[in-house]
């Protein structure tokens, strides 16, 4: 996970010939290329380049020629050895559980969060990979910063309980998140995963281009984690095919309680260094992921998936939001009222009720131990606003204002169809211009989910990028039609709009 930050072992690890230094440079080499350009690739691809590298430089070292000569079929396993024979590999303990009595539960692995922070801290990274800082000097200044500004925002917090009763120091308190996922194996299968990452980082591209990680403390208005190589920031705890939990859900809670024991033990006991000079504490401040993600961890009763699907429910939906009653159905025998999701008025009725209650009958495991009153629980998961906007919002806004376009603009063409051509003709030729490869090769009726005038329009795809393509696509769109929108209210509504999505 983590070969190109390694802290170099002693000397007398090495017999002679090819130094340390050289063996990395040369057997990385490959898998840097596919870092860089890949978020993941079999580790037979990284073998078949390392192959190409010793036919071309007949001055390879003997560990890049090891390293090429493994069989492609052995390359998952067989690399990892070679890697670690020739000191390349993060000295990481893998620890077991036995999640349930069936053997396929027996031993299952995982890295506790706390392995990780140890590992850094000895090696003199946890500054740089969990605070972006330079130093522990710098990392404790930041953090007390940090920790002053949300204590101003969220003054109930229990870290400040703590604080107060001399149990923690903050300038060694690290928050992080942890996130949720579920990808896909090299098999195809659906894979869910957790990690943990620091909440303080580098920033994002445009903040550091624009200087504002070089800002007084006082004005620097921290950055996100987001710039860096994700395998040095972002931290494993486990994987667990979704076939294994599918029909036995309590197995992946029992996994993640294991993974809040730990979290909860990096606060109250912390981790010290190997010198014994540094105690670093970890804060868990919220868990991460997409709806589907959230409802996981939370074995939430309230979700998107309770969406009524016809104008009236034989049972009335109780809500479909775990942080407000949102969706909540008249129920005149329980006495509850109709509060509805879609209302986007200033002053909506669900803005009252969020914290109102709990949308799981058990704490779930995810928050054993986190320092926070029962009242704010909900306040622990947080959603990704990049879920939100590009497979939801997005999807409705997008379709709609291209729709309100052809509508609305004397585009080249008589019929409906004919402008639908000009546009996809108009979005082939931005793709090109501006090097885009979209995930969406074609706009059309199928594309905006669009069969008829009557029809509501609503993105059909199921890309996050796609919606990247086509606000790149509706930007410059408006930029070239902005004489012929200018007098339209809804046509600058939809100008308006991408400047504030922007």
């Amino acid at each position: 996970m983590d070969y190109f930050t390694r802290a170099d072992p002693p000397e007398s690890e090495h017999p002679s010939g090819p130094s340390k230094q050289e063996n990395l440079h040369d057997v990385t080499a490959a898998l840097t290329t596919v870092a860089e350009n890949f978020d993941a690739e079999p580790m037979s691809y990284v073998v078949e380049l390392a192959a190409a590298e010793v036919e071309e430089n007949p001055k390879a070292t003997p560990a890049m020629r090891e390293f090429a000569s493994i069989r492609k079929g052995d390359a998952e396993e067989r690399a990892h050895k070679v890697l670690e024979k020739h000191g390349l590999t993060v000295p990481m303990q893998i620890d077991k559980v036995d999640l349930a009595d069936a053997k396929r539960y027996k031993g299952f692995p995982y890295i506790k969060f706390s392995s990780w922070v140890k590992y850094l801290l000895d090696s003199d990274r946890l500054p740089r990979l969990l605070c972006a800082c330079d130093s522990l000097e710098s990392m404790q200044i930041a953090l007390q910063e940090f920790w002053d500004r949300y204590e101003a925002i969220f003054p109930t917090h229990q870290i400040f309980a703590m604080r107060d009763a001399g149990a923690v120091d903050l300038r060694f308190v690290v928050p992080v998140f942890s996130h949720t996922d579920e990808g896909r194996s090299y098999k195809k299968q659906p894979l869910w995963l957790l990690s943990t990452h620091g909440a303080l980082g580098r920033g994002t591209k445009a903040y550091l281009k624009k200087g504002k990680d070089r800002l007084p403390l006082r004005r620097n208005g921290f950055g996100l984690n987001f710039c860096g190589h994700t395998w040095s920031t972002n931290f494993m705890f486990s994987c667990m095919l979704r076939k294994l939990y599918k029909k036995k859900p309590e197995v992946l809670d029992h996994l993640v309680s294991v993974y809040a024991k730990d979290m909860e033990d990096l606060l109250v006991n912390g981790v010290v260094s190997g010198n014994g000079s540094v105690r670093v504490r970890c804060c868990h401040l919220g868990t991460k992921g997409d709806l589907p993600a959230l409802a996981r961890m939370g074995n939430m009763k309230h979700t998107f998936g309770n969406v009524p699907k016809a104008a009236q429910s034989k049972k009335p939906c109780e809500g479909i939001c775990w942080m407000c009653k949102a969706g909540q159905e008249a129920n005149p025998t329980l006495g509850l009222p109709h509060i509805p999701y879609e209302d986007t008025s200033g002053k909506p009725l669900w803005e009252g009720t969020l914290g109102d209650c709990d949308a799981w009958d058990e704490v779930p495991p995810i928050l054993q131990g986190v320092p926070l009153r029962e009242e704010d629980h909900w306040q622990f998961f947080k959603t990704d606003v990049w879920h939100n906007l590009h497979l939801g919002l997005a999807k409705h806004w997008v379709a709609s204002a291209l729709v309100s376009m052809i509508e609305n603009l004397d585009f080249p063409g008589g019929s409906m169809d004919e402008k639908i051509d000009f546009l996809n003709t108009e979005y082939k030729n931005v793709c090109a211009r501006k090097r885009i490869s979209p995930h969406c090769e074609e706009l059309g009726r199928e594309t905006l989910n669009w069969p008829q005038s009557s029809t509501c329009p609503v993105g059909a795809w199921n890309k996050g990028s796609a919606s990247t393509h086509f606000f790149l696509f509706l930007d410059d769109l408006c930029q070239r039609w902005s004489t012929e929108m200018a007098d339209d209210p809804l046509l600058q509504a939809i100008v308006l709009g991408i400047d504030f999505i922007d």
